[in-house]
């Protein structure tokens, strides 16, 4: 293939000159390809569709920013043939067919225009360097399975191709250097000793190479058995070369960025060295890194971003693509588990080698009042708590899924990414070291430079471990069951010289698996002891047989086991899966007696770092109020959860400074499963008092999630209850001293995931029971998208309707709390609290969740609606250096809000309609802090009669100034999406 860089037009001219035998025992009518720069236009297919949440990514995309690929001539055996180019897919016809064996040559003459700016992804020109890949037309492959597989590009799965040899020829101007997939061919030629010498990094200074008209180089890159060609092409490049036995690690690093990539060849090249002990011998002469715009693999070339040591996680993780899926080439395309999810598993190993055990950590970082960063293994953050995340949500998918076609694009992730190495895990302790990393270098050694298949990895590794294994896999793979064992009963008991251990064992997850146990005892020592999944298993080394336990055979979920220790020795602790081989959905329940338990205390101030994968988080805070009756309210409260998720509780418990007697304030809050199946119903139960008000309320919560036509969640909540007044209360005398009223609660809540359809709407129905007889509807929604030019919106809308004047809803409305929250951060503008609109009735109130003003109105409908118009700014601060001003940019926020609601006013039988309209302006969590002001701009209220209105404000009498609120909250919301 040579081709030719316009530098002036982004656009590279070139031929392909390539030879084709046809090993297949059918008749081909001709040969398919692949032009992916085609899609990343915005009037082609790939605009269209899904992509990450939303579509038409490339709207707004001026022209001459388009990527493009198109064929202009075409040539078999030196016949002239039409190319047939649909989008980013072409067939190019042969007459006659290509017969089984046979060989036939064509000549294809393209040009390819790189994309910029926003169309810039894979491919793309930015930043003075151009990066090509899947930048020219690439040969789909012909399978035994499923014949020509033809995969339009969308910009989310990559590439699959043919196994092929290349030679490329880049003619660029002279003073650009080109690092290409390949070797390079005429080193002596374009890279002379004196000028590598002097591109060398910590020689200075770096010769400038002065460019003249015309004038050009020819780099030559000679590749074989490689599925695609990627490159990149940089002025400013500097070359690290180190050699090891059998290949050599090139750092293709950007002047001035020598420091932040010192140790990029090496740490390459000890990756590769790390890759032929786990797999087998790197088949290519030279593994490549590029200082680039964004990280990405290809054969033999890891394109990176960020600097030494954090790079050190993605470098790691792209070069072991070099084996999956370059080498073991799979289709990224249809089964990305076999690409991503094995890269990560093999990273997980890598990193700790590389940093070694107690530094294996990825940073997390986490918005609060210093913007905190924590340290999180690398297998945790990208793993475990990810997949058990997902399970927990009941969102779990099966893991053979084809990329494309996801929509839901972060359970993509999950499945393919963070799932896979949970079951590579789950595989490990299953077969033991030896048998598993056998398993893995039988695959290689089938299946290197070859096209891979399912069957080809399952098969491999059963050979290398010298088991079946279709049962475990098919439960992976094709299910999306999870793993939950359980120790249901222990008792230890004397035995005479020895203490005698019985226990129960029991499945609850859906997942069949041998189960691993283990024996801490008093001493430190731990025994190990297997129960074995057929009678047939072997047995690891330094393991005991303590059971066998045909999960498919025999249909039981439960086994008992009776370990006797040696003679003197005392057991502390009794364990499942002591060596966390499996990623237990509910590891509280896996240790006995203790209940592993992590506690915090939390001043609702500083961040925290997310909550362990494997232990039961408590969580003790303060809390503070005040209101003008009860003045300032002190107390703590406590809160308990596994992964924020399963067994939450919560309890509070508020003093006030004065009137205490009046008013005891509590709040206990309870979730737990009720069935332990996916996507299980969770009961919860609710009792406080808070300001007048008591309440008790229990039901409970139901989610499903459904991905095929629209990535919806529903979510589901059934509750009944009691509410009442002890006395009147203290903002309206008119508000009498109330029995307990009952009611029924009903509140389902309807999630869909793309464009303007992501509404995050809510329906609530509540109804009074008994004398209390009433309804009350509601309905909310929200919505966030993305403008232009780093605008976006927010939208809030809310409709109440209650048909009676009750003045009741603390619990019910769906309008409960002091803010509506969304992804962890308030959206400013109106505020509502549990009877209606605080917005046009302005009066001093708290932003405690525990302390609530009543109104002293009952509101019989409320319509209201938000929208708020706001710039993303970090896009434009981001070459500030001075980090304090940038971070109070970065969290300002402005825009509009629109509010209407009708009233009626308990103490004189006054109706009344108002409407509000203004501006806002939010400064959101800086330093643990924010700011929320209201300014409205125009408004107006009618009375249906002449009666005075009391306390509701008339329009002659209203002084401008008291409709303007302010609002400073400290921020509580510690977890940010």
């Amino acid at each position: 293939m040579d081709v030719h860089l316009i530098d002036s037009l982004r656009t590279w001219h070139g031929e392909i000159r390539l030879s084709y035998i046809n090993h297949s025992p059918n008749t081909l009518s001709g040969l398919w390809f692949r032009l992916p720069p085609e899609a990343l236009r915005g009037d082609s297919r790939a605009n269209r569709v899904y992509h990450r949440g939303r579509k038409g990514r490339l709207d707004k995309v001026p022209l001459d920013h388009w990527g493009e690929c198109r064929v202009h001539a075409a040539r078999v055996n030196g016949i002239e043939t039409a190319f047939e180019q649909d989008g980013s897919v072409g067939f190019l016809p042969v007459d006659g067919g290509i017969e089984p064996g046979e060989k036939v040559e064509t000549r294809l003459k393209f040009h390819t225009k790189f994309p910029a700016g926003r169309a810039s992804f894979r491919i793309g020109y930015a930043r003075g360097q151009y990066k090509g890949a899947y930048w020219f037309p690439t040969l789909c492959p012909y399978t035994e399975d499923y014949g020509w597989v033809v995969n339009r590009y969308y910009g989310t799965a990559e590439g699959f191709s043919e196994l092929a040899d290349y030679t490329v020829r880049y003619t660029v101007p002279s003073h650009f250097i080109v690092a290409s997939t390949g070797e390079l061919v005429n080193q002596d030629e374009v890279l002379p000793a004196e000028r590598l010498r002097s591109l060398t990094p910590g020689r200075t200074p770096y010769p400038e190479i002065a460019q003249q008209p015309g004038d050009s180089l020819t780099w030559i890159y000679h590749a074989e058995k490689v599925p695609d060609i990627a490159f990149a092409a940089d002025p400013r490049f500097l070359i690290d070369i180190r050699k090891y036995d059998t290949f050599e690690a090139w750092a293709f690093i950007r002047r001035g960025r020598e420091k932040d990539w010192h140790n990029a060849a090496e740490l390459i090249g000890w990756t590769v060295e790390e890759l032929e002990k786990i797999y087998g011998s790197y088949p290519w002469p030279r593994v490549y890194a590029t200082d680039s715009w964004s990280a990405m693999e290809y054969p033999m070339l890891t394109m990176m971003t960020s600097r030494a040591p954090d790079y050190a996680y993605v470098m790691i993780h792209e070069v072991v693509h070099n084996y999956t899926p370059m080498i073991l080439h799979s289709s990224s395309v249809d089964e990305p588990v076999w690409d991503e999810g094995f890269t990560t598993f093999i990273e997980h190993e890598l990193t700790e080698k590389w940093v070694g055990f107690k530094r294996n950590r990825s940073v997390e970082k986490t918005r609060g009042l210093f913007s905190k960063t924590f340290m999180v293994r690398d297998d945790v953050l990208r793993g475990r708590r990810p997949y058990l995340e997902s399970v927990l949500d009941g969102l779990d998918q099966p893991m053979v899924r084809g990329a494309d076609p996801a929509q839901d694009y972060w359970q993509l992730r999950v499945s393919t990414y963070y799932k896979t190495p949970v079951m590579l895990n789950a595989l490990r302790g299953v077969l033991g070291e030896e048998a598993f990393w056998n398993g893995l270098r039988e695959f290689y050694r089938r299946h290197n430079l070859s096209l891979v298949r399912r069957t080809d990895v399952t098969s491999s590794i059963e050979a290398g471990a010298r088991c079946g294994l279709e049962w475990f896999f098919h439960q992976f793979l094709d299910s999306a069951d999870d793993i939950d064992y359980r120790l249901k009963h222990v008792r230890s008991a004397n035995g005479g010289e020895s203490e005698i251990i019985n226990a129960v064992v029991e499945r609850v997850g859906g997942i069949r698996l041998p189960v691993l146990m283990g024996v801490e005892t008093v001493g430190g020592d731990t025994l190990y002891g297997r129960i074995s999944f057929l009678k047939t298993d072997r047995i690891p080394d330094g393991e005991e047989l303590w059971g066998s336990w045909d999960q498919v055979h025999e249909p039981v979920d439960t086994v008992h086991v009776r370990i006797e220790l040696p003679p003197g020795v005392k057991a502390r602790r009794v364990m499942l899966d002591p060596k966390q081989h499996y990623t237990d959905r509910n590891p509280l329940d896996n240790v006995w007696p203790d209940l592993p338990i992590q506690t915090v205390f939390d001043t609702r101030l500083l961040p925290l770092p997310e909550p362990p994968v494997d232990a039961y988080r408590l969580q003790i805070y303060p809390g503070v109020g005040y209101n003008s009756y009860q003045g300032v309210s002190g107390g703590i409260g406590l809160k308990g959860s596994f992964m924020e998720r399963e067994s939450s509780y919560q309890a509070e418990v508020y003093v006030p400074s004065r009137n205490m007697g009046d008013d005891p304030r509590f709040r206990l809050s309870l979730f737990h499963p009720v069935l332990r199946t996916f996507q299980p119903p969770r009961g919860y139960m609710s009792v406080g008092s808070m300001h007048m008000d008591r309440w008790i309320e229990g039901g409970f919560t139901r989610q499903w999630s459904h991905f095929r036509n629209g990535d919806t969640r529903l979510d589901t909540r059934i509750g009944v209850g009691k509410w009442w007044r002890v006395e009147e209360s203290v903002s309206n005398e008119s508000y009498p001293e109330s029995s307990a009223d009952s009611y029924f609660h009903l509140q389902v809540g309807l999630s869909r995931l793309k464009g303007w359809k992501s509404l995050q709407q809510t329906f609530t129905w509540t109804e009074g029971l008994g004398d209390a007889a009433y309804y009350r509807v509601g309905w909310q929604a929200s919505d966030e998208r993305p403008l232009p030019f780093a605008w976006s919106t927010a939208f809030d809308a809310r409709v109440t309707y209650q048909d009676s004047e009750v003045p009741f809803g603390f619990r019910s409305s769906p309008t409960a709390g002091s803010l509506y929250c969304r992804r962890g951060e308030p959206l400013w503008g109106a505020q509502w609290h549990n009877n209606g609109a605080q917005s046009v009735f302005p009066q001093s109130h708290t932003n405690a969740s525990f302390a609530h003003m009543q109104h002293n109105v009952a509101v019989r409908s409320f319509i209201g609606m938000q929208l708020g118009l706001h710039r993303n700014l970090p896009r434009m601060l981001s070459q500030w250096n001075y980090r304090p001003l940038k971070r109070f940019m970065e969290r300002l926020r402005w825009g509009g809000y629109a509010v209407a609601a009708r009233y009626h006013a308990v103490e004189n039988g006054v109706d009344v309609s108002a409407w509000e309209a203004g501006v806002m302006l939010g400064l959101l969590d800086l330093y643990g802090v924010s700011f929320h002001a209201r300014l409205p701009m125009a408004w107006s209220q009618h009375h249906d009669d002449e009666r005075d209105a009391g306390t509701l404000f008339d329009s002659d009498e209203v002084n401008f100034a008291n409709l303007i609120q302010v609002q400073v909250e400290l921020h509580t919301s510690i977890f940010t999406p």
